[in-house]
């Protein structure tokens, strides 16, 4: 029986935003137990600085020795320890997904977040749509005669933001969200707070959004 080991690492962004993101390993486990205690009991004396970069989360995942092809688990730790979540999309490509209540989400649409995009880089956005509901699941199901149509890699927030002053957006899981800890600069907000306000306009009248310098 082939072991599992666990990889632990700490992810570092710079003071100002965006930021790309440093990622460092902390150890090796054998188990998640394992892991676990360290995390709770020695997050106090894992590195909160690493060359100018600061602790953003900390990462533990099921890795190496008997690591399926396409398969990798992700929990997501912040840095004093507490879990936050756990990175779903990238677990099984055919667990259903069954909706995420209302209650069980952190954010809302129009929340002004921080989030890891593509090429492990930290972004300010807006949330401009959330994860189904388990309602809404059930609908989309029923509408498609009863097949799931629905995986894991659905259960992600709508991410609108700006990129070399073009507007973008992007699908992240929750676990990799979070509430800006650094002061945000107010035309942004407002630019990113007036590109919603269009979307969600054009959704209501049902017809492609445009942006100034981007389609969604």
């Amino acid at each position: 029986m082939k072991q599992c080991i666990y990889e632990l690492a700490g992810h570092y962004i710079e003071n100002t935003i965006p930021s790309d993101i440093k990622n460092d390993r902390i150890g090796l486990f054998t188990s998640k137990q394992n892991a676990i205690r360290f995390i709770k009991n020695n997050h106090k004396y894992i590195k909160s600085e690493e060359e100018g970069f600061h602790l953003l989360y900390l990462s533990l995942e099921k890795s190496l020795a008997n690591k399926k092809r396409g398969e990798v688990q992700i929990s997501v730790y912040l840095p004093k320890g507490k879990y936050y979540g756990d990175d779903e999309k990238t677990i099984d490509a055919v667990k259903p997904f069954h909706g995420r209540a209302l209650k069980d989400q952190r954010f809302k649409v129009g929340d002004i977040v921080m989030f890891n995009c593509p090429f492990n880089r930290l972004q300010i956005g807006i949330i401009s749509l959330l994860p189904f509901t388990p309602e809404k699941v059930k609908e989309i199901t029923k509408n498609n005669f009863g097949v799931g149509v629905l995986d894991s890699s659905d259960d992600v927030y709508c991410i609108l933001y700006y990129e070399n002053n073009l507007l973008n957006h992007d699908h992240a899981p929750e676990c990799y969200i979070f509430k800006p800890h650094v002061k945000i600069d107010k035309k942004l907000i407002k630019r990113l707070k007036t590109a919603l306000k269009k979307l969600v306009r054009a959704r209501r009248a049902n017809t492609a959004y445009k942006s100034d310098n981007a389609d969604l």
